[in-house]
């Protein structure tokens, strides 16, 4: 698999803009593989991981903060 990828000769908001989606698909791949654990666990009857989500400024937070208090 290719571990860096080359962008010469492109100016500094296109670049961004790669690693911007670099970000987006690495969590998207996070995402589906926590999906995949809690998938797996509910035949097991064992605790659920909840998936976390980045939210920029914000941090980040799980499900499971969310809800600890309701």
């Amino acid at each position: 698999m290719i571990k860096s990828i080359s962008i010469e000769g492109l100016d500094d908001e296109q670049a961004r803009l790669i690693r911007e989606f670099v970000e987006f698909l690495r969590a998207r791949r996070q995402r589906k593989q926590a999906q995949v654990r809690v998938a797996s666990k509910r035949g097991g009857g064992e605790e659920i991981t909840f998936a976390t989500y980045p939210l920029g400024v914000k941090g980040e937070i799980t499900r499971e903060e969310i809800y600890e208090d309701v």
